[in-house]
């Protein structure tokens, strides 16, 4: 089966359908390797330095990646505010990663990031249920006649006062 485009031959059984297939993954055997250097290095020039070569970019990819795929976005906060908070919470997180678990870093990694977004979003919600304000109500409150009060006078004598 083949056709005839632009007076070319192309074998229409042999083309691949759907998307191409990514040619190297982001967070690969490199940044896993990268991430058990970082937790058994010693000094913090040594940790900065695998950081910012190996984990930085991949980290960065993986939180946008997160933030995107499951729309965790947080009111009063932009993209770049989310990214940065979840990325220095990450970050703090890092040192708890055991490899001697046989478990994948992008995994608990990826774990840790949208736990972290999803608490804070529930977080968030719960600070706005508790706080209605005063406005929203305000105008069925004003509007009962229970809650109506009205001063006659605007005169007050302090010796009866006091």
């Amino acid at each position: 089966m083949s056709e005839t485009i632009s007076g070319k031959t192309e074998d229409v059984s042999l083309k691949k359908r759907g998307r191409k297939a990514v040619k190297e993954n982001y967070f690969d055997v490199r940044e896993e390797t990268a991430v058990r250097k970082f937790l058994i290095a010693e000094s913090s020039e040594e940790k900065n330095k695998i950081y910012n070569e190996f984990l930085r970019a991949p980290l960065d990819k993986m939180i946008s990646s997160i933030i995107r795929r499951y729309k965790l976005y947080r009111k009063d906060m932009d993209f770049e505010e989310i990214h940065i908070d979840t990325h220095s919470f990450l970050m703090t997180k890092v040192d708890k990663f055991k490899p001697s678990k046989n478990k994948k870093a992008y995994s608990y990694f990826g774990t840790i990031c949208k736990n972290y977004l999803m608490g804070q979003i529930i977080k968030d919600q719960k600070e706005t249920n508790r706080k209605i304000s005063y406005e929203d109500i305000s105008s069925t409150i004003e509007e009962r006649p229970d809650m109506i009060y009205r001063i006659d006078e605007d005169h007050l004598d302090t010796n009866l006062v006091i």
